[in-house]
Formats: C-alpha cells, structure tokens, sequence
C-alpha cells in the first residue's frame, strides 16, 4: 500500500477564505481513483515554518512512497483541480471578491456586489499573477496617499 502525504499551508487556505476540512474534502474527492490502486492519503497542516513564502496553491509539499511517475503526475492533476474547484474569497479595500470555478477548468474573480460580471477570467496561475499585479498595485496607491 503507498502512502501519500499532502501538506496544506494553512495561511492560504486562511487567506482564502477555505477551511481545511472543506479542501480536504474536495481533495478527497478528486483523488477517489486511488482508492482503487490501494493509496492511503493523508492530508496534515504544514507544520515547518513559512510566515515568510507565499503560495499560490494551497499545499506546500506532497510525498508519495511507491508510485510511479505517471501515478504522481495523475496524482498531482487531481490536487491542482481540487484546489481550482475551490470557491475562494477575499477582501482588498474593503471590496469582498470571490474567485470561483468557470468554464474550462478556468477560474473567475468577481466582486461580490456585482457577481453578474467577472473581473477576469483564466487559469489559476494567471489568476494569481492578475490578482498580485493588480492588488499589490492598489496596496501601494493607498500606502504612498
């Protein structure tokens, strides 16, 4: 039987507004055809320190004893999709956001006052890259006022 071990960084679980139980849920969920092929998975709170790293994705780590290349890229498909399934939210300036699942294993950030149009849409990774440059953007507006 192969152990598998997903480490999840509870600050971006935090800083998204989803609980642990929830994407452990939806881990679960997504990586059901291991049961099949005999894996345990184990989902534990990342326990090293990493105040000072930010993640784009919720894990930070993940072990896998006894399987093969192609199993740990299926296995690492199912993570990411888990993770881009997630409802997500979060707060700048006082604007409540969510980012939520949307056509073609893409991702949508709305404003939760007018939820009928997106903000942007893309892949996590562009998501992310959108969020930073425009947030980090404002942050540094409000910071220099």
């Amino acid at each position: 039987m192969s152990q598998i071990k997903i480490h999840v960084d509870q600050r971006t679980l935090a800083f998204y507004g989803v609980s642990h139980a929830a994407f452990e849920k939806r881990l679960r969920d997504a990586l059901s055809f291991t049961k099949s092929m005999g894996w345990e998975i184990d989902v534990v709170p990342d326990a090293r320190n990493t105040d000072h790293v930010q993640y784009e994705e919720a894990w930070t780590t993940v072990s896998a004893d006894e399987v093969a290349p192609s199993d740990f890229e299926e296995l690492m498909r199912g993570i990411r999709r888990a993770w881009e399934g997630m409802p997500k939210t979060f707060s700048q300036s006082g604007v409540q956001y969510r980012i939520l699942p949307a056509a073609d294993g893409d991702c949508a950030v709305i404003d939760e006052a007018r939820p009928d149009a997106p903000i942007f849409t893309g892949a996590w990774y562009v998501v992310v890259r959108f969020l930073r440059l425009n947030f980090s953007r404002f942050a540094s507006q409000a910071d220099s006022r």
